[in-house]
């Protein structure tokens, strides 16, 4: 079972939301009305994902995010998607570039569609998971055969390719949550 932390302000919201991932089955949620909030209970256990909406009392969004991601945080590997209803093309930009691993505008999802779409996020991130074990399992294979990684410069090694899907952006083909905005997908 995965357990989420949703940082939202709003009950209403906030309660339907929960009420969505517990009714499947596989989720615990946690929850945090403010970005104070968020930040306790980020000090004081370890979750699977965090759904933070940006607009927050006391702590915004954005800070919290900025907290999560710094370099000493235990939470800077923690999957982070954005719920919000701002469509502010800088902001997600700003988001992304602090570590968002995606973003949702809460007025175009259902709370069935926000299930549906971490239940693809966990699905891609096993399916990357899997693939680098892969790719891991192979290397001592590529030695015992004399085969080495192409160590030329401009040229990746299997690890290497690895690590970066691991940390890249997923594309709007890979799953559906929106990753960050470019010129040629502007949100309004």
């Amino acid at each position: 079972m995965k357990t989420l932390l949703l940082v939202e302000d709003e009950f209403h919201i906030q309660d339907i939301y929960r009420l969505a991932f517990v009714k499947t089955g596989r989720y615990t949620v946690e929850t945090a009305s403010d970005g104070q909030e968020a930040l306790v209970k980020l000090r004081a256990h370890v979750y699977d994902l965090i759904l933070l909406d940006i607009m927050l009392p006391k702590v915004t969004g954005i800070d919290v995010l900025r907290a999560m991601r710094a370099p000493t945080s235990p939470t800077r590997n923690t999957p982070i998607i954005l719920i919000t209803n701002l469509g502010q093309e800088d902001i997600i930009k700003e988001a992304f570039k602090i570590g968002a691993d995606g973003y949702l505008i809460k007025a175009q999802f259902t709370p069935q569609d926000v299930v549906t779409e971490v239940d693809a996020f966990f699905e891609q991130m096993e399916q990357v998971k899997q693939t680098a074990q892969s790719q891991q399992n192979d290397i001592p294979n590529q030695q015992t055969t004399g085969m080495q990684p192409d160590t030329t410069p401009g040229t990746t090694s299997p690890t290497a390719q690895t690590t970066a899907k691991t940390t890249a952006q997923p594309t709007q083909e890979q799953t559906t949550v929106a990753s960050a905005p470019t010129d040629n997908n502007r949100t309004s």
